[in-house]
């Protein structure tokens, strides 16, 4: 097997497995976000208005990492062609 072939193959495998544990990482975000919203509260000192800034934020990075990612795979895969 041509050495750059294989290469392109092991990057494509690694960068998939990235966006495998991105893509688990973004739904424990999304459930940790699903407990913080809570729109019952007696006190506004309850609403915990910096982590859900915070999981928000990590949010939007993670979307624009496999976004990202994304790109890379479907350039490998043509490339690969």
């Amino acid at each position: 097997m041509n050495p750059i072939v294989a290469n392109a193959k092991l990057k494509l495998a690694v960068l998939k497995n990235e966006e495998k544990e991105a893509s688990i990482k973004l739904s424990r975000l999304f459930l940790e976000a699903q407990s913080l919203l809570c729109p019952y509260f007696d006190d506004i000192d309850e609403v915990k208005a910096e982590e859900i800034e915070q999981t928000g934020d990590d949010i939007l990075a993670i979307v624009n990492h496999l976004k990202d990612l994304k790109v890379k795979i479907k350039q490998i895969e043509r490339d690969l062609r």
